[in-house]
């Protein structure tokens, strides 16, 4: 055949060549014909990971994705090529090949059969017909990119670094994140802001965007600025590809100059009495600095440290989409350039997938009227007392056992659940975790371990050995890690399967780093979930539909720059004082009255102000921040009129300090002794507590939680708006092509199988029944009342096989009993157990006269299974 041939459009052909085939025998060289070598073509490259799901109460993936080809220029993505049979049309993968390239934020998409190319480009919006696929070169002209650029120098088209044993590469949102970075800088932007979800390797995609810049040398000197030890140490091992001699540690008052790239935290370079150590550098030293957890790092006291390094390039990594209580970073950096949301992780299968269990006891639920209980506490100020009130200012030691038993019970459920499934549990203060750890250390004892559960509190000694041998994801114990704040962020346990909440969290950005603690996977050990147990209202007070989603859009508004403003002074009131975080002793980290207030301040996590205040709010106020600032009433007087000055707004302080501190310290509700501010909490006994309320939620893909009601509800509405009738319903169903139109078209309103499985407590019945019941009252059937329903009725279909087709047949229906008509729809399960224990494919396919004709009696028993009456 001669390539002219080859390369015709009109050539036609009969052949059943499988896509393999067409791809190895024309489209390859159809592209070596082009110019383009093998290390500018990648293979299937994976799109997507396969999103995790949970089905008959385990975990399994959904199909991977992959693009047929993805085409690169010195590593930069330039094309999409989708391959189709050569019987088929040479535009068939068309569509499936711009879904993907828009994905991958890809210009130019290609469909083939072998015969003739199609292609799409995004920046023309038009489609073109070709006889042959354009060299590199050319491809590379057309890319829609400045000049300066796609200069051959660019450090975008520095190879990434590959790792030599793991031969690990960017996946494809850090490929995204990683070139729109280096094109954002290379157009002379200097502040850079990169959304990415945690547990999604923000740490690598920034030592990669390092790795192009600094060996391209377009940049000699960078900053990697952590606000914790434990994160500089985690990205300087992270950079390893560089030499030691190129990576230095700024720390111990030593400013070390010689090297490429720098790790340093904020209270490193903030360190001397007089000059700064930031100080000693130079205030063009670093050409980029990477602002690590940049939500919480860079817009209070450290504020100064980026100023003086402002002639760098800035670039900002947070896990936290834009809320209430982070506008600073999105205010210093604008919008980010790229989003890889918690959802798309979810999705793409890169990320752990999670189901919440909201429980509460009845204290909870109801409240505590310490009058109706006969209780006199006159150093209580209100004697109704909430969630929030629990081991603060009460502790109830019946509600602490009846959470723990609760929660123990769960895990004691093998079906579900496993005891030696690593936890966190997050408690009030320190006290709350040590009583904690004692009482489930004592509640599972029977299994002889010493160190069930640890406390993993500022105070322990031994918290950072604990916490060592719970990230290790070979060490068993620690089996669960019992905390008050240190374990919110900063650490790494992809084992970690449990998240329980008996304490309630203040910040919604704290919300959600909890949350990622969850998120990361370990398939070696099994682990491909995670799951929050709630018993103090965290999920719902702080339910988000845009969770997972893209960020807002960043408006212009002076009630913003006001919010800023006050932000500013929050962070100067603190300093002035000399209440710097990072300085306070451990135990005052730690004290319960000044915990939320503390937290509140070093997570940037600032509420909404209150309208409107009363003389009495602003009174119980003041005498809140004279005891947190241990000053007098007329040195408040004074630092409220300096502020008041500078806000150009009365009351500013009063009313910032008022929504951080209410619901935490209470006048007269404690005692300080020794000046350290210890709380004498009420001990209240003989309380009958029990488990009121259990409600499992299941996480929609918009990140909102529903009940099951509420799922249920509107599974029923959805399926309405769609499906007439059953008896259309059963129709779609019962014919494998419409049928995945159907489910197609179902999944788009959150419409699946997994989630009405659960929502039925049903996983024995097939997929359309569970609708049918939901939609149109229909009665529920289990897949076995199906298959007996269908051997009753169609035994003439049955009787017109041999007893080796009737055998294959009868395993195919126990196949469809345990996982559904999907079991049947295709022959390659024929390459399974049982079937291939007594034949093999090729003789069932001759057994039943070809795969035409095997296809047909699949189809048709798929059809008398679904419709049997």
């Amino acid at each position: 055949m001669s390539n002219d041939k080859l390369y015709s459009s009109d050539f036609n052909t009969d052949q059943d060549l499988s896509e393999a085939d067409t791809r190895a025998k024309f489209i390859d060289p159809m592209l070596k014909k082009a110019g383009w070598k093998e290390n500018q073509i990648k293979r299937e490259y994976q799109v997507s990971k396969g999103k995790i799901i949970k089905k008959n109460g385990k975990e399994k993936r959904k199909k991977a994705q992959y693009a047929d080809y993805l085409l690169v220029y010195n590593d930069y993505p330039v094309a999409v090529i989708e391959a189709k049979k050569a019987k088929k049309s040479k535009d068939a993968g068309l569509d499936q090949g711009k879904n993907y390239a828009e994905k991958l934020g890809i210009q130019v998409v290609y469909s083939s059969n072998g015969y003739g190319v199609v292609e799409y480009d995004f920046s023309t919006h038009k489609q073109k017909f070709l006889n042959k696929f354009p060299s590199p070169e050319e491809l590379w002209e057309r890319i829609d990119l400045n000049d300066n650029i796609k200069n051959q120098e660019s450090p975008l088209l520095v190879p990434y670094h590959k790792d030599p044993i793991k031969q690990m590469t960017p996946r494809y949102y850090q490929e995204i994140a990683i070139n729109k970075t280096i094109e954002n800088i290379l157009n002379g932007e200097k502040y850079i802001l990169l959304t990415m979800a945690t547990g999604t390797g923000k740490t690598y995609t920034a030592f990669q965007i390092v790795w192009k810049l600094v060996q391209s040398k377009y940049c000699d000197k960078v900053l990697f600025l952590a606000d914790r030890n434990v994160l500089r140490n985690q990205a300087y091992n992270s950079f390893d590809a560089f030499d030691e001699g190129a990576r230095c540690v700024i720390k111990n008052g030593k400013s070390p100059k010689a090297g490429e790239v720098f790790f340093s935290t904020y209270q490193a370079l903030y360190s001397g009495e007089e000059d700064k150590l930031y100080q000693e550098y130079d205030e063009d030293f670093f050409d980029l600095i990477i602002i690590d957890e940049c939500h919480r790092s860079g817009f209070g006291t450290w504020n100064e440290i980026l100023q003086h390094f402002d002639s760098a390039i800035q670039l900002g990594l947070t896990a936290t989409p834009k809320r209430s209580d982070n506008i600073d970073t999105y205010q210093y950096f604008g919008n980010p350039i790229y989003t890889y949301s918690m959802k798309q992780g979810i999705e793409d299968g890169y990320l752990a997938t999670y189901s919440i269990f909201n429980i509460k006891t009845n204290l909870d639920a109801e409240g505590l009227d310490l009058d109706d209980l006969g209780i006199e506490a006159p150093e209580i100020s209100r004697h109704y007392l909430t969630t929030k009130d629990y081991e603060r200012i009460v502790t109830i030691p019946q509600r602490t056992d009846a959470m723990i038993d609760d929660f123990l019970n769960r895990v004691k459920s093998l079906d579900k659940f496993n005891v030696m499934d690593k936890t966190v549990i997050y408690c009030v203060n320190i006290d709350h975790a040590r009583e904690v750890t004692r009482l489930i250390n004592n509640k599972m004892a029977h299994l002889g371990i010493d160190n069930y559960a640890v406390p993993i509190v500022s105070e322990e000694n031994r918290a950072e050995e604990h916490l060592e041998e719970f990230q290790d994801k070979k060490s068993k114990t620690p089996v669960m890690a019992v905390s008050v704040d240190m374990l919110t962020t900063g650490f790494d346990a992809p084992t970690l399967k449990n998240i329980v909440y008996f304490k309630p969290i203040g910040s919604e950005v704290v919300y959600k780093q909890i949350k990622g603690r969850g998120s990361r996977l370990a398939e070696s050990q099994n682990k491909l979930s995670f799951n929050i147990f709630d018993y103090v209202d965290c999920t719902d007070v702080f339910e988000d539909p845009d969770f997972d989603g893209t960020p807002e859009e960043i408006e212009e508004d002076v009630e913003g720059e006001l919010e800023n403003q006050q932000n500013k002074i929050w962070s100067y009131i603190i300093k002035k004082s000399g209440l710097d975080f990072e300085d306070l002793p451990k135990k005052f980290k730690e004290d319960s009255q000044l915990q939320g207030a503390i937290t509140t301040y070093q997570d940037e996590a600032l509420p909404n102000l209150e309208n409107k205040m009363s003389g009495e709010e602003i009174k119980q106020v003041k005498d809140n921040l004279k005891y947190l600032l241990n000053i007098n009433e007329n040195d408040l007087e004074c630092l409220i009129s300096e502020f008041n000055t500078q806000s150009k707004k009365d009351d500013s302080i009063i009313k910032r300090a008022y929504t951080s501190l209410k619901a935490n310290h209470k006048p007269g509700s404690s005692n300080k002794k020794g000046g350290k501010g210890k709380v004498e909490k009420l001990e209240i006994n003989n309380v009958t507590v029990y488990i009121k309320e259990k409600k499992y939620l299941e996480i929609d893909e918009n990140g909102r939680q529903v009940t099951f009601e509420e799922y249920i509800d509107e599974v029923r509405e959805n399926v309405r708006k769609l499906i007439p009738n059953k008896e259309k319903l059963y129709e779609m169903y019962s014919d494998p092509e419409r049928r995945e139109e159907l489910l197609n078209k179902l999944k788009n309103y959150f419409v699946e199988e997994d989630r009405l499985e659960i929502a039925l407590d049903r996983f024995d019945a097939e997929f359309v029944d569970m609708i049918n019941h939901v939609a149109f009252n229909g009665t529920l059937v289990s897949r076995e009342e199906r298959i007996n329903a269908f051997k009753n009725k169609h035994q003439d279909f049955l009787e017109q096989f041999d007893d080796l087709q009737q055998r294959i047949i009868f395993d195919l229906l126990d196949k469809f009993k345990i996982g559904g008509v999907e079991q049947i729809d295709d022959p390659q399960i024929l390459t399974a157990p049982p079937f291939n224990e007594y034949t093999n494919v090729s003789k069932v396919v001759k057994e039943f006269g070809g795969i035409d004709e095997l296809r047909a009696i699949l189809y048709e028993l798929e059809e008398k299974l679904i419709t049997v009456a």
